[in-house]
């Protein structure tokens, strides 16, 4: 038997790759580096590569479920992407939300220390 065998569907190749950039996502997270009293360029680099893998992660993640709610139940058509798109998109734009708030929060903070 070919060891590849168990990734011949979508959503095994998928469910890979939610876990191999999960693996990525956590180095990235030992990575971070040091706040400074200003943000470094390193750091605003980090958190903008951090926050992308993980809206990613969320996405790929959301995109396995639904194939492989497909392969739990064959019936399930693909008019369903509309509500795992809908899905996508509402968790994609809270997360977007809560960044933008707490940078305020941040930036209301850091011109109180100042």
């Amino acid at each position: 038997m070919n060891g590849l065998s168990h990734l011949h569907r979508f959503h095994h190749i998928m469910g890979l790759v939610v876990l191999v950039l999960t693996g990525i996502q956590i180095i990235i997270a030992i990575a971070r580096p040091f706040k400074q009293n200003r943000p470094t360029k390193a750091r605003i680099l980090w958190e903008i590569m951090h926050q992308l893998f993980g809206i990613l992660l969320v996405s790929a993640g959301l995109i396995t479920i639904f194939f492989g709610l497909q392969l739990l139940l064959p019936e399930l058509s693909y008019g369903h992407i509309g509500y795992t798109v809908i899905i996508i998109g509402v968790v994609s734009g809270l997360e977007l939300y809560l960044r933008r708030k707490r940078q305020k929060e941040y930036q209301l903070l850091q011109n109180t220390i100042r």
